[in-house]
């Protein structure tokens, strides 16, 4: 099993800009989208975590799931996890929340 680091820039009215680290594990020949990561960390690590995520984000058709990935812009549900450290971040000029902006 392998795992992928994983540090998320986040953002809150509350807290305001701040960074969130978290650990991914992996199976060794497991295919995941960055989606899929921040599925897992939403479903087993922080139920607090802001992403767009809907049914039609996994065909990539909507563009509503644009974020930075290790600083370039790429659709969470698109870009494969295929590195052992991500850096993922809004897009957006405008945060609204977490990795939600526009």
């Amino acid at each position: 099993m392998r795992t992928i680091a994983t540090t998320i820039r986040r953002y809150s009215a509350e807290k305001g800009a701040y960074s969130q680290e978290y650990t991914v594990p992996v199976d060794e020949h497991e295919v995941l989208s960055v989606m899929n990561v921040l599925e897992y960390i939403y479903t087993h690590l922080d139920d607090t975590l802001a992403f767009f995520s809907h049914a039609a984000c996994k065909q990539a058709a909507c563009g509503k799931c644009l974020i930075k990935i290790n600083g370039k812009p790429r659709l969470a549900c698109k870009e494969r996890a295929d590195t052992d450290e991500l850096l993922l971040e809004p897009a957006g000029k405008t945060v609204i929340r977490d990795l939600i902006s526009k």
